[in-house]
């Protein structure tokens, strides 16, 4: 349930894109490069985590990406006050995403070492 959900988000994520193409914002190549990697990290979610414990993580840093630059188009457009709640979710989520990343290579840790000792 949860790829479905990632997959959809970047599909929304493209469909802003293209929005922004249309209205020949500046962003748009990098909403596109995010939305595109968002997916893809979502298909292949289990086969990126056999090897890169931090896919969870991953997926928190492109939103943040994809929300500071929201921020910053809200900035340039002259909003006031919106751009700095974008802000916050972008700390938050750069916040969550190294919380996560710590606790998975806790756990990366402790099943290298259980795998590591031999049994007797």
């Amino acid at each position: 349930m949860r790829k479905i959900a990632h997959v959809l988000a970047g599909f929304v994520i493209l469909i802003h894109a293209f929005e922004k193409f249309e209205q020949n914002e500046p962003s748009y190549p990098y909403l596109t490069i995010a939305g595109i990697v968002f997916m893809l990290v979502a298909i292949f979610h289990h086969h990126i985590g056999r090897r890169f414990h931090y896919v969870d993580s991953l997926f928190l840093v492109i939103e943040a990406a994809v929300y500071a630059m929201i921020a910053l188009e809200y900035f340039h457009a002259g909003k006031k006050w919106l751009p700095w709640a974008w802000v916050f979710a972008t700390i938050a989520n750069l916040a969550f995403a190294f919380i996560k990343g710590h606790k998975s290579r806790k756990k990366h840790r402790r099943k290298k070492r259980s795998e590591s000792v031999l049994p007797e």
